[in-house]
């Protein structure tokens, strides 16, 4: 079965849903397992600060989103995410050094690409045991049903 993005899902994942499908690098040159199935449950939370997103186009390496300081705290826009309490659930993930605003972006352990999710170190969070949230963008990874 072919990895697809999740715009072209033919059934989408709902809100608070646990993930059902193996979540896969979305690059080309990579075919890295970033998360397995029964890991993650769908929420809705700030999206990643545009100016990284759009940065993402450009340059895929997560060492160029270190130098940004904008404060993901003040983004309005919300997005969907797949939320993890515990970063060690991922399959094959890095993260980036801190951010003046004590967020680390997430990229692909293999390709060093991203970002491909976040976590705000100051941000406590009620849906998790940990009180911590690693958020994966569900829009951003691909997709294949676990066999």
């Amino acid at each position: 079965m072919a990895k697809l993005g999740f715009r072209e899902l033919a059934k989408k994942p709902e809100v608070d849903e646990k993930n059902t499908f193996k979540l896969y690098c979305p690059y080309d040159s990579c075919n890295s397992l970033i998360l397995s199935p029964g890991f993650g449950v769908l929420k809705h939370r700030a999206s990643i600060p545009k100016r990284i997103a759009e940065e993402k186009s450009s340059s895929d390496k997560v060492d160029n989103v270190n130098m940004q300081s904008q404060d993901t705290r003040e983004n309005t826009d919300e997005g969907l995410f797949w939320i993890l309490s515990d970063p060690f659930d991922f399959d094959n993930l890095g993260f980036s050094k801190s951010s003046a605003d004590g967020v680390k972006y997430l990229a692909c352990a293999d390709c060093d690409r991203g970002p491909l999710g976040y976590h705000d170190s100051n941000h406590t969070s009620t849906d998790t045991s940990t009180g911590k949230e690693y958020l994966l963008d569900a829009t951003l990874i691909l997709y294949k049903m676990s066999s």
